[in-house]
């Protein structure tokens, strides 16, 4: 899967994720990611200051997405 930002986005960006079989069975999710903050090297350490950090932010996400998966169940959004 990859993705990159449309021309005059707010952050320029560019990523993919890649899905490899592993030898226990399970599957390696890799993702890679790029990106131009606002402001540049300004604007990355403001979203720094502010608690903003992308790598978190991955980090994040691919754990909800193992617990989903390994739960088997289809995520609900319904309150």
């Amino acid at each position: 899967i990859s993705w990159r930002s449309l021309p005059g986005a707010d952050v320029d960006q560019v990523g993919s994720v890649h899905f490899s079989p592993v030898h226990n069975g399970g599957t390696e999710v890799r993702v890679i990611l790029r990106y131009a903050p606002p402001a540049g090297k300004l604007g990355g350490g403001v979203g720094h200051v502010l608690g903003e950090h992308p790598e978190q932010q991955v980090a994040d996400d691919l754990r909800r997405f193992k617990q989903v998966m390994d739960a088997r169940e289809v995520p609900s959004s319904a309150m």
